[in-house]
C-alpha cells in the first residue's frame, strides 16, 4: 500500500489494539481513504490525518479508563485499489520489563491482551523483533503457541514400469 499511518514514537506507542481491515477497490483509479468505526460516515483521505486520529482516539480512551494500555480496539477500514481484502490487528509489543514509571502490571496486561487475539486457529502471528540480538529469549516467541505436531507427507505413488527400449532406426535388409 505504501502509506505511513501508524503512530510512531518512543516507549509504548500502541496502547490499544488497532483492527485494520483492508478492502480492495476494483477501480484502479479509485481514491484511497480510511473510515473509523467510532466516526461513522467520516472519510479520511489524508493518511497523516488517519495517524493523528489513531493517536487522539488512543489518548481520549486511555484518559477515560485511566490505564496505560487497554484491550478495547480501535477499528479502521482502509479502502484502496492497492490492497488485498485482509484484516490485521496491530498490538502493543510484548515487554519483559516495565520502564519509565510504568506499573509492573503493564507486562501482564499486554501479554493477556495479546493472548486474547492470537488464540484463534486462523491467526497468523507476526512478531517483529530487532535483528541485533539473540532470538531465543524474545517475548513474541514466548507468547506464540507451540507448533502443531509434524505430519508425515503422503507416500509417493508407485513408479510406472520401465518402457522397453525400442529401436528407432533399423537397417534395411538386402
Amino acid at each position: 500500500m505504501g502509506r505511513d499511518f501508524l503512530p510512531r514514537g518512543q516507549g509504548i506507542v500502541t496502547r490499544r489494539p488497532l483492527i485494520l481491515q483492508l478492502v480492495h477497490l476494483s477501480d484502479p483509479g479509485a481514491r484511497e481513504y480510511g473510515e473509523f468505526l467510532h466516526l461513522v460516515g467520516e472519510k479520511f483521505f489524508d493518511f497523516s490525518d488517519i495517524m493523528a486520529e489513531i493517536a487522539e482516539e488512543t489518548k481520549r480512551h486511555i484518559a477515560k479508563v485511566k490505564k496505560l494500555v487497554d484491550a478495547t480496539p480501535i477499528s479502521l477500514t482502509i479502502f484502496s485499489p492497492q490492497v488485498p481484502n485482509l484484516t490485521c490487528v496491530d498490538m502493543p509489543g510484548l515487554t519483559k520489563v516495565a520502564v519509565d514509571g510504568q506499573p509492573d502490571s503493564v507486562i501482564k496486561d499486554i501479554e493477556s491482551m495479546v493472548l486474547q487475539y492470537i488464540q484463534g486457529s486462523n491467526s497468523i502471528i507476526l512478531a517483529v523483533s530487532p535483528a541485533n540480538g539473540e532470538a531465543a529469549p524474545r517475548p513474541g516467541r514466548r507468547a506464540s503457541p507451540p507448533p502443531p505436531p509434524a505430519v508425515p507427507p503422503p507416500p509417493l505413488p508407485p513408479r510406472p514400469p520401465p518402457v522397453p527400449s525400442q529401436p528407432t532406426w533399423r537397417r534395411p535388409k538386402p
